[in-house]
């Protein structure tokens, strides 16, 4: 819609350039709040932040050029303009989590306390980086000329990868939106365990979602066990594997609506099979966790 954002002289300000620092700087806040609460040091999660970012952005970009290569094959010097956007998130994903375990083995952090804090961040950049996908025109939607399902419903008249418009399904803002709803959960349940309370206590997210944005104290931890309250802090590594679970099911379903070309394993694009099998270790590992922090009778450990 608007690829370019600004222009001086020769010099040019890529809309998606600036959506995605804009969800990088976000997401790096979110990250260090949320270390600040576990007792990391901030500079800590920036240094980790530096290096899971590079390696997920080379990773993203590369996974982006292998789904498009008809096109870069074509214009190959364009593979490497990343600030004229397109990122897949497998790629990103891989290397970013690569990164960040190295990070966490040489500093002798807990990796997925790690990944919980950047669970947070990616969930908010990532409704920054399909805005940028918007705008830049990547990863598009089918066209919806003619339809009268629910597809003409949620189409807008919005450009291909070659700068075409036509009414197409709104793929970048409903993955916009599901990011965002994500974040939200995460943040809301981040302190407190949503599946039950020893004291039967229900689980209110509006609730906890006003008392996020308030100032974190130890007093704030009523179920803390080493106050000796009851079992109602996430396990370490619950932040990571929802998000997962979540995504990656969501963004299954969003690439039926995808028009942008692909490779195809049989009926579905090979994203939507990684999609599929990256929805369905999540689940098996959160099902782990879940069963490993019951029979440890503790869901908080080192969080």
């Amino acid at each position: 819609m608007h690829p370019i954002l600004f222009r001086f002289g020769s010099t040019i300000i890529y809309t998606y350039t600036v959506l995605l620092d804009v969800g990088l700087v976000c997401g790096l806040v979110v990250a260090c709040l949320e270390g600040k609460r576990r007792g990391i040091a901030p500079e800590r999660i920036v240094d980790a932040a530096l290096w899971a970012v590079v390696a997920g952005i080379a990773g993203g970009r590369v996974g982006y050029v292998l789904a498009n290569q008809e096109y870069f094959a074509e214009n190959l010097r364009e593979a490497f303009y990343i600030w004229e956007g397109g990122l897949a998130f497998q790629g990103a994903l891989l290397f970013g989590l690569l990164a960040l375990f190295l990070y966490s083995a040489y500093h002798k952090l807990p990796f997925l306390a790690l990944a919980d804090m950047a669970a947070l961040g990616l969930a908010l950049g990532q409704v920054f980086g399909w805005l940028g996908c918007l705008m830049s025109g990547c990863a598009y939607g089918l066209e919806s000329h003619g339809a009268t399902s629910i597809l003409a419903r949620l189409s807008l008249d919005l450009p291909d990868i070659y700068g075409i418009h036509a009414p197409r399904f709104a793929t970048q803002p409903l993955a916009s939106a599901l990011s965002l709803a994500i974040f939200i959960l995460l943040w809301a349940t981040r302190r407190r365990w949503p599946f039950g309370s020893a004291q039967d206590k229900p689980f209110d997210p509006s609730a906890e979602l006003r008392a996020s944005f308030a100032q974190d104290r130890p007093s704030d931890y009523p179920f803390d066990r080493a106050q000796g309250g009851a079992q109602d802090r996430p396990f370490p590594g619950f932040a990571f594997t929802l998000y997962l679970l979540l995504y990656a099911g969501g963004q299954f379903l969003l690439e039926f609506t995808r028009g942008d070309e692909a490779i195809y394993w049989g009926p579905w694009r090979v994203s939507q099979w990684l999609y599929l099998a990256e929805a369905a270790l999540a689940l098996v590992f959160l099902t782990h966790l879940l069963r490993k922090s019951k029979s440890s009778g503790n869901c908080s450990g080192h969080i």
